[in-house]
């Protein structure tokens, strides 16, 4: 967080996607040089053999269980840091891969909770979850045209989901695979400094 922070300092909660750590992606939110106040999470769940993490689907038969889970301790989260912060705005939620999946599942959920939304190379894996909202969260949804892990297909399938439920993604194509692309990272840094 900035040196300066204060109750009134914007939020980002920052999720990573699995098989990665909390300490590589909190070097991510470093490199966007925002005065924001970022909280990196960790995935509860061991992936891999090299300390990677992952949010949900520890067994490969069911690659997406526990989701509502974190949905549910990500608004715990939220929670506290409205007590802890009372000034701040609502947080934005920042995830690549699983975590991006984890962010728009949650936003779908409980938007009211949540100030925006960036995710990055995701999807939606309960997309018939959700609710129907009458204020939008401002959302920003990437997506490599080469993706084989998260199709860029099933990133739009997730915006149309989101639309659906009354929210106004907008979706970004670029020439890559599954990754946070440098060259967005302009963009990511104007929609977290000011959401639509």
């Amino acid at each position: 967080e900035p040196s300066d922070a204060t109750d009134t300092t914007p939020i980002v909660i920052a999720l990573h996607g699995r098989g990665a750590r909390a300490d590589s992606f909190a070097r991510l939110t470093e490199g966007l040089r925002l005065p924001l106040r970022f909280i990196v999470g960790r995935g509860p769940l061991p992936w891999g053999s090299t300390g990677g993490r992952q949010w949900f689907g520890a067994r490969k038969s069911a690659p997406f269980e526990g989701i509502e889970d974190r949905v549910d301790e990500l608004g715990t989260l939220v929670e506290q840091l409205q007590v802890r912060y009372p000034g701040s705005p609502k947080p934005i939620l920042l995830g690549f891969s699983q975590g991006a999946m984890l962010a728009m599942q949650a936003v779908a959920a409980t938007p009211e909770r949540y100030g925006g939304v960036v995710a990055l190379s995701g999807s939606m894996p309960r997309p018939k979850a959700g609710k129907v909202t009458s204020i939008p969260v401002p959302m920003l949804l990437t997506a490599g045209r080469f993706d084989t892990i998260v199709t860029p297909e099933s990133t739009q399938a997730a915006a149309s989901r989101l639309t659906e439920l009354g929210h106004s993604p907008e979706v970004i194509l670029f020439d890559g695979a599954h990754s946070v692309a440098r060259e967005l990272l302009p963009r990511i840094r104007v929609f977290l400094s000011d959401p639509p």
